[in-house]
């Protein structure tokens, strides 16, 4: 997706029926915050806004240091004392973003606002490649966003299954009842001008359809899922880690050997380490990275770094390895791929390598956005056995795991 659309991600709560801040809250090796994020950035969303808490700040500005990059833009947002303050202060600044052309159309988590001027292929895209993240299945997103662009709203809802009772006297008879769910898709002037109203009347509501109801007496309800859950107190957390835990899963196994010469830089991981010798080969003969790549290739079945970057193109020759890397990480999101873990063992008798292992992690981390700790980089002698151990050549290895994000 390319310019246009602004994602607004709601990061300044309290969480107080959690009792913590939930989107700090680990989840299958990520918060909560982060797989929000993720769900745009596959969909090729550009532009963020992250309102935040002081307590979420620390964490949305790793995010946006991670994830930003050139021609990616991750702002923060100053969130308000209430839910619907955050909200609006996101709007505001999302409407002077699009005053200066920097994109017509709001994203919000909670639903999709602006979105009149989408196109059929576009809502397809977004429905299948943001569902896969926010557990909802595809015809949700694309029922709520037919709603707004048909008749002003779509909130996603679903009838109770159980029994409700109004105190301990009355039973409520179900088919008069909706459970109202996200997404939740507004005509973006439209919406805004329910906040505007509902602020100067001193309204404050935790609901944005209950704030677009207030302006126009009516909410077009879409279908819901039961699949559409929500991660509002400690008892929602099994569930959560069960369903994102479930996600398919792949293996890859990466080696590479490189000679070891004279007049060369010895380059592992992007580390330039001082020594006597270095690496021969086309580009930097980084073989750590190299190694990391066609784990990262083999894992997801799209063949090794010769393919992708053969040693007859003039243009890699003498690049830095992790340009390779970065771009091998792209085409993983492309295909739906995200990394869990690798590990990678560099055989040498010399140097000595322990010094410079945290920066070699770094580096490879950094170049794959992802945390160091999903990250890991060991260093071991052949105690003078075979080539590596005669000081012919340095060999690495590399397994890795990756995400499969496919709804």
């Amino acid at each position: 997706m390319s310019g246009g659309v602004t994602a607004i991600l709601l990061a300044a709560g309290s969480s107080r029926r959690m009792g913590f801040d939930k989107l700090t809250l680990p989840l299958a090796g990520r918060t909560a915050l982060e797989y929000a994020l993720l769900a745009f950035l596959r969909a090729d969303v550009t532009d963020f806004l992250i309102a935040v808490s002081d307590a979420t700040r620390p964490l949305a500005q790793s995010l946006a240091e991670r994830y930003g990059k050139p021609g990616l833009r991750i702002r923060l947002v100053e969130g308000g004392a209430a839910r619907g303050d955050s909200v609006y202060n996101a709007l505001l600044l999302a409407e002077e973003i699009a005053k200066r052309g920097i994109g017509e159309n709001i994203h919000l988590k909670k639903g999709i606002i602006g979105s009149e001027r989408w196109g059929e292929k576009m809502r397809r895209r977004i429905a299948a490649e943001l569902a896969a993240r926010c557990l909802a299945e595809p015809s949700v997103i694309l029922d709520s966003i037919a709603g707004a662009l048909a008749r002003g709203s779509g909130v996603a809802a679903l009838p109770p299954r159980d029994t409700i009772w109004q105190g301990e006297t009355a039973v409520l008879e179900r088919d008069t009842l909706l459970a109202a769910q996200t997404p939740q898709s507004f005509d973006r002037s439209r919406i805004l001008a329910a906040y505007e109203a509902a602020r100067q009347a001193g309204v404050c509501a935790t609901d944005d359809a209950a704030i677009y109801r207030r302006a126009y007496g009516e909410v077009h309800f879409t279908p819901g899922s039961p699949r559409n859950q929500k991660l509002t107190t400690p008892a929602d957390i099994p569930l959560f880690e069960a369903l994102l835990t479930r996600r398919a899963c792949r293996s890859g196994f990466g080696e590479d050997t490189h000679r070891l010469v004279q007049g060369r830089a010895l380059v592992l991981g992007g580390t330039e380490i001082p020594f006597e010798l270095g690496l021969l080969g086309h580009s930097d003969a980084d073989v750590l990275t190299h190694a990391v790549i066609d784990a990262l290739l083999g894992a997801a079945a799209l063949g090794d770094i010769g393919i992708h970057f053969p040693d007859s193109d003039p243009r890699y020759k003498g690049i830095c390895s992790l340009e390779l890397l970065s771009a091998v990480n792209g085409l993983l999101r492309e295909k739906g791929y995200l990394l869990c873990n690798l590990d990678a063992t560099i055989v040498a008798q010399r140097p000595k390598l322990a010094p410079h292992i945290l920066a070699m992690r770094q580096n490879l981390a950094r170049a794959l956005c992802c945390d160091v700790a999903r990250v890991s980089v060991k260093a071991t002698t052949p105690e003078g056995c075979g080539p590596e151990g005669e000081l012919v050549c340095i060999t690495a290895r590399c397994v890795c795991s990756l995400e499969e994000y496919e709804p």
